[in-house]
């Protein structure tokens, strides 16, 4: 009975479940999240996995990671592939940041540190990207929610932790042309119709979204477009 016993545990610690089956799962369990709670539900997970990114970043300026220093492309590229940004002059839209999924692209520790301590409520400096809006420049990305701030970073970010402020986005971009071509697999973006990894200048070796996360938002993008958000 004892060397049953072992070896059942055994097996069980010597199963593999790849990276690309733990995707599918995330994903298939995603979409049934869908089709089960509304909007606002899903938003609140999205800006969970928002914040999650955010944090990444704030470690990855900490240690000040020269690897990516053109961190906006990067991260934008997750998103878009080889999508152009096409900017939209005419779209405005004033956002909450404390309910708002939003990655903004901090670069510089220092400065992560003095917005956190000298814009916030607490110190009579709260954040107002209103009356800032032409210092900051951010995207929504359709129909995922997410936005995605290119100027105004450090500010944004405390804001972001201190859930403070609004903001105003700029551009709406709609990934449905990258969607139709690519699909992230939990490893690599994957070419739809070569059925091979791709190779792009502003992915990690040429085929590797910024995050992981980044990669698992995009096909949540996906299964959002499906069910007709």
């Amino acid at each position: 009975m004892i060397n049953r016993l072992l070896n059942l545990f055994k097996s069980n610690e010597d199963e593999i479940i790849s990276i690309e089956e733990n995707t599918n799962i995330f994903i298939n369990d995603f979409e049934e999240i869908v089709k089960q709670v509304d909007a606002e539900e899903i938003n609140k997970l999205i800006k969970f996995m928002a914040n999650s990114v955010q944090a990444e970043l704030m470690t990855k300026c900490m240690y000040n990671d020269r690897n990516y220093s053109a961190y906006f492309e990067y991260i934008k590229n997750s998103f878009l592939i080889d999508l152009k940004c096409i900017e939209n002059p005419n779209y405005n839209t004033v956002i909450q940041i404390a309910s708002t999924p939003i990655i903004s692209c901090i670069w510089n520790y220092s400065r992560v540190i003095s917005a956190l301590k000298n814009i916030n409520a607490k110190v009579n400096n709260s954040f107002d990207g209103i009356t800032h809006a032409g210092n900051i420049r951010a995207y929504r990305i359709e129909s995922l929610g997410l936005v995605i701030v290119r100027n105004g970073n450090h500010s944004v970010n405390s804001a972001i932790i201190h859930g403070e402020g609004k903001l105003i986005v700029d551009t709406i971009i709609d990934i449905t042309p990258a969607l139709e071509k690519y699909k992230y697999n939990g490893k690599d973006y994957v070419d739809l119709k070569m059925n091979k990894k791709i190779n792009s200048r502003y992915m990690k070796n040429g085929s590797k979204p910024f995050t992981y996360t980044m990669g698992l938002m995009f096909e949540m993008t996906r299964i959002m477009k499906k069910y007709g958000y």
